[in-house]
């Protein structure tokens, strides 16, 4: 019976050291389970770390390249703007300038018109005055001659009356007074003379006058009509420079708008160029170090699966 007893308590033993050898086998194993899950849960969150801060480098990435464009684009279009008003601004001064240079030329032409034409009023006045002032000279004269011979006519007409006595005392004064008569009528045909003398001086003084005052007109005529036009040719030679230098002005300005433009493209394609060169370099050392990671992770699976090995 003892060593029934002894026998079973030796198979009690050997099942309760089995258990807990299971049991410790069990116990190591869902020990390795979970160092390996843990593992591959630290080695996952490792990988979903790396990419995610690759994902986070490349939009940090896009988002600077295209606040660069953007910026450039911003830059181009705020200038192109400038340049817009700027144009504007020289096109409305040239208005501006334009119209006080024109309206200046007709307040000039104005003024040089109204003063020819007044000059030319009042020296057309001045020459009727005169013309007047010399018919009525003549017209007083013609008068002085007419009423002169009508005194001579009359007087004459009184002595024949009172001449009666015929004989030779009375033939001796009518002969005396018909010498004075002659006398007195040469006397008088020569201030006729001498007065239409005169009168013909005047009218040719008169008229010599009166033609260096039309040959003056004539004159003053032609310097009015050449400052016309040298005006007008001024003013044309201005609005001719205005235009050339607005021409000018526009080449320029396409000529800068080229070289910006040109300018902007070839910095950003410098741009894109370093852009690029940075993309690659970092891909080649994301690359290198996803390898290495990966490398890592081998080379930790390598060491558990023999750490569990030598467990086993």
């Amino acid at each position: 019976m003892e060593a029934e007893q002894e026998k079973k308590n030796e198979i009690d033993h050997m099942m309760a050291y089995n258990r807990d050898l299971m049991k410790q086998k069990i116990d190591k194993v869902e020990q390795n389970k979970r160092e390996h899950y843990e593992e591959n849960v630290k080695d996952k969150k490792m990988m979903e770390d790396v990419m995610n801060k690759i994902v986070e480098e490349d939009l940090e990435s896009m988002k600077h390249k295209f606040e660069t464009k953007e910026k450039m684009r911003c830059e181009m279009l705020e200038n192109q703007e400038q340049r817009k008003m700027l144009k504007e601004e020289e096109k409305l001064m040239a208005t501006r300038e334009n119209l006080r240079l024109r309206e200046e030329g007709r307040e000039m032409i104005d003024r040089d018109a109204i003063a020819s034409m007044k000059h030319k009023l009042e020296t057309n006045e001045k020459m009727r005055c005169e013309m007047l002032e010399n018919q009525e000279q003549r017209k007083m004269l013609k008068e002085e001659e007419k009423l002169m011979a009508t005194r001579e006519n009359l007087r004459l007409r009184e002595e024949d009356r009172e001449m009666i006595d015929w004989d030779a005392i009375a033939f001796a004064q009518r002969a005396e007074k018909f010498e004075e008569k002659e006398r007195s009528n040469e006397r008088i045909m020569g201030a006729i003379q001498e007065k239409k003398d005169a009168q013909r001086r005047g009218d040719l003084v008169e008229f010599l006058q009166q033609q260096e005052r039309v040959e003056k007109n004539k004159q003053d005529e032609i310097s009015w009509n050449e400052k016309v036009e040298q005006t007008k040719c001024e003013m044309k030679d201005i609005l001719m420079w205005q235009i050339q230098y607005k021409a000018d002005v526009a080449a320029a300005e396409r000529v800068r708008d080229a070289e910006f433009v040109h300018m902007a493209q070839q910095q950003m394609l410098k741009d894109d160029e370093e852009e690029g060169d940075k993309e690659l370099k970092k891909k080649d050392e994301q690359k290198k170090y996803a390898q290495a990671l990966k490398e890592q992770i081998l080379d930790n699976e390598s060491r558990r699966k023999k750490d569990r090995e030598e467990r086993n």
